[in-house]
Formats: structure tokens, sequence, C-alpha cells
């Protein structure tokens, strides 16, 4: 029996006649609270400030010792001064950062990378996702989908593409995908798992083969009846024959698939015109420019149960990326597994930057802070920038390996945002010292 969903709690807050969302009201408040804060500390430096006749009495050390033992700001400064540890220890502090660093790091292999695009936009307690989970656990994933499409290239372009040549070049890429011999290697016994699209493909019809869409269903997937397209209205070309089946023969079984199954002529080709009644008719099928193949795999519950049909997808695209098609035609291809690929290429695409970014900036602190006097080495300043890039660059990895510690999932913001974030503020804070100090 089909679980019936339990009703959702009502998280909203009630302000007057309002209704607002629970997480949006907390945000609310804590904002609120943050500013009256802010205000409560500025009034109380302001109400605290050094006086301006103890100011002009400096000169009285008897008096400067009672004006610093008054107020916040007086307070602040006698803590740093007392506590100045750091400053007067540097190497102990040096090496207990490296330490720390190193700890820090051991952890990174731990990181659980988010690539997935419904754990990326949709956070856990949607409605939408607990609604999906339901439907997945009573009747199973839905398929994932795998699809090329393709167009001739140049002069002929818009051109008909159901041409015999067409056709049986088609046939030879749908022939080598369906008994391409996939191989994955298991990470636990290290065993080696070879298998092909029988074992993982749908099937509509028990005992039946791997459901394929293409117009190459409507000739069983057999070259002779490509080669020589008889059909039973009379007509021997590949027009004819797929006018025919499209329409009028489109539910005999002349024109279905090898497994049994109708094909629809608007599943597996586009390009072709519509009649101003929206009609389907034969003959506006025939006109068609591209042609579509779709593969249908099972589904599971997670990737770690997917492995074969993650393996097999990512040589599908490897086939339609290598293939000596692309000299006749113009694909384009798509797998289940298409955006969580490009998801990870781009979160390692912004690596070169990242790198020239620092690289840069090292020689930007370089040149800002420092000067060509003698000792050149003391004045020009390379130590201090290569030690302030340091600092970034081990801020940004003690974060991830945190992270990866007490399990905190990260996202693509790690490789996107953050290091141009971290290091805009690390800079900054380097001339605002090094100005200080001086």
């Amino acid at each position: 029996a089909i679980p019936t969903p339990s009703p959702e709690k009502d998280t909203r807050v009630k302000i007057g006649n309002s209704y607002f969302a629970l997480t949006t009201f907390i945000v609310f408040v804590i904002g609120v609270i943050g500013v009256l804060l802010i205000i409560g500390v500025g009034l109380l430096l302001y109400c605290t400030r050094p006086k301006p006749l103890d100011v002009l009495q400096a000169y009285n050390s008897a008096k400067n010792r009672e004006h610093e033992n008054r107020g916040l700001l007086s307070l602040m400064a006698s803590y740093f001064r007392v506590h100045g540890y750091v400053a007067k220890n540097p190497f102990p502090v040096i090496l207990l950062a490296i330490l720390f660093i190193g700890f820090s790091l051991c952890w990174v292999w731990r990181l659980k990378v988010l690539t997935k695009p419904e754990d990326l936009w949709v956070p856990p307690s949607a409605t939408t996702l607990k609604d999906k989970a339901r439907f997945d656990n009573t009747f199973g994933a839905f398929y994932r989908i795998e699809q090329a499409i393709l167009q001739q290239k140049g002069d002929a372009k818009d051109t008909a593409i159901l041409t015999i040549d067409n056709l049986i070049r088609i046939l030879e890429a749908h022939e080598y995908l369906v008994g391409m011999n996939v191989s994955y290697t298991h990470k636990d016994t290290g065993m080696v798992e070879i298998f092909n699209l029988s074992a993982i493909c749908f099937r509509p019809l028990v005992g039946k083969g791997c459901l394929v869409n293409s117009p190459l269903n409507y000739f069983q997937e057999d070259a002779s009846k490509i080669r020589a397209p008889f059909n039973p209205s009379g007509g021997y070309s590949v027009t004819s024959y797929v006018q025919y089946c499209s329409v009028a023969g489109q539910y005999t079984e002349f024109c279905m698939t090898s497994i049994g199954t109708p094909v629809d002529a608007q599943n597996v080709l586009g390009g072709y015109t519509i009649s101003a009644t929206g009609a389907q008719t034969g003959s506006q099928y025939v006109t068609s420019t591209a042609l579509v193949f779709t593969f249908l795999l099972n589904n599971e519950a997670s990737d770690a149960l997917n492995y074969r049909q993650l393996a097999w997808e990512k040589a599908f695209v490897n086939y339609w990326k290598t293939t000596n098609l692309s000299n006749y035609f113009d694909i384009g291809f798509s797998a289940e597994r298409s955006i969580q690929d490009e998801l990870e290429r781009e979160s390692f695409g912004d690596i070169p930057t990242i790198v020239i970014s620092y690289v840069v900036m090292f020689v930007y602190v370089a040149i800002a802070l420092g000067s060509v006097k003698r000792p050149i080495f003391y004045h020009s300043k390379v130590l201090l920038a290569l030690a302030g890039i340091l600092v970034v660059i081990f801020s940004v990895a003690i974060s991830i390996g945190l992270c990866a510690l007490f399990g905190v999932a990260a996202t693509l913001i790690i490789t996107e945002v953050i290091p141009f974030l971290v290091l805009a503020i690390g800079v900054d804070n380097i001339f605002i010292m090094v100005d200080t100090f001086g």
C-alpha cells in the first residue's frame, strides 16, 4: 500500500495578521540583536573615551598611568601589552601554528564535496525532496536518461537527415553502444567487473531486449531493411518507409521496434515542419533535420548502487567525444551524470585562476611595501609578502580541514569564492599591520 504522507507542521510565526517563515523571523531577530549590540558597544566606547584634559596632561607619568587604568579602550590596550607572548616568542608560536596546520590538513581526505544538483540547490527539509524520496521508496527511482542529438554538418544542416547513408552510419554507433563492454574496479576488493548495456538498461517487456529509442527502431535496427526500405504502402525509399511508419503503420508489427514496442516520431525526430492545424502527418516527419538517440537505464537510490550506470555513462560520453561521426554530424549529447561532471570540472577549472591571483598579489605586496634600498633583502619586503600570502593560503587550508574533520559537507564555494575573498581580506590586513607597526 502507498504510505499516506504525514501532515506537515505549520512552523510559521504570526505577527498581527501576517505570517512569516520561522527562518525569516529568526534571522530578523538575530539581525535586530546584532544591531543593538553594535550600537551598545559604540555608546560604551564613546562614554569611556579618554578626556581631552587627560590627553593634554600625558607628560605627567603618574597621571598617564592613572589615565591608562580607565575606560574600555585602556583595558584592551593593557591586555595586549601584558599578553604579548606572540610578539615576544615568534618561533614557538610559528611552530605551534605549523603543527595546527598539519593537523588540519590530515583530515582533508575526508572532505565531502556536494556536486549533485539536488544536494546543492534543495535544502534537506524541503517538501519537494521529501516527496521525491517517498516516490522513490514506493515506486523506485526514475530512469536515468542518456541522449544524443545529431544534425548534419555544413550546407546540409537544414536538409532532411533521413537518408540511407546517414542511417547506416548511425546504425554503426547504435551497435557499438549496445555491445560496448565497460569495466569497473571495485575500490574495496580491487575486483574488476565487466558488463554492457544489457546489465543496466530498462526493459519494458519481460524477456525482451533494451529500449533504445531512435529512428532505427522503424527498421528494427536491421541494415538490410535500411538498404532496401520496402514498406506495405508500396514505397521503396527511406522517405516513404518513415512516412508510412510514423502515422499509418505506427502500431503495426512491421514498424515497431525489435522488442515489440511502438515508435513515437516526436521522440526520435526533430527539426521537422509542423502543420498549421497541428495534425500529425507522415510527410512532416520525413523533413526532419535532426534525430535523437535515447537510452534508458535503471536507476538506484544512491550513487553507490549506481556504480555500473555511472561507469557506462562515462564511456557513453567519451564515445560521443571521440567518434568519427563528428565528421558528418553536429552532435550534442548528455548523460544523467553530465551536470554533476560539469560542476566538478568547474570546481577544478578555477585552480589556475587562483594560482595566478595569489602570485600577482605576492608581487604587488612586495612592490607596494618594499623599496630598493640596501640591504635589498630587508627593504624589498619579499619575505613579508610571502608570509602574508602563506597565511592566507593556510587559513583556507585550515578551514577546509576542520570542516572535513567535523563532517561538514562543502560546496563549490571552496574554489569559486573563498580563496578570492580571503585573499582580499588577508592582503588588506598586511598593509594595515605594516602601516600600524611603522
